[in-house]
């Protein structure tokens, strides 16, 4: 006859799932709003277009910082990150 070797099994239903980790809310859409408000005039470094506002550029969220891509090559001009423009 076998027997069970391993652990004693303390099954208890209401202790079945075990505690989840809290997923946090993305950041809200202000930081693309802060973006615009923050924009700088620029010149793409590929097609050397010139933005002197966003109409012409795309804003995306990409990790802790936003991208400003040209909309008329699709090359990064700009990135946004704590609050200031680099490109």
């Amino acid at each position: 006859m076998r027997r069970n070797r391993g652990f004693a099994r303390d099954d208890d239903g209401a202790m079945a799932s075990g505690v989840r980790s809290v997923r946090r809310a993305r950041a809200s859409s202000n930081d693309l709003e802060l973006a615009r408000e923050l924009w700088e005039p620029i010149v793409c470094p590929e097609c050397g277009t010139d933005h002197p506002d966003t109409v012409a550029i795309r804003l995306k969220r990409t990790g802790n910082s936003i991208e400003a891509r040209c909309s008329d090559c699709g090359a990064v001009a700009a990135r946004f990150t704590a609050g200031l423009w680099t490109s």
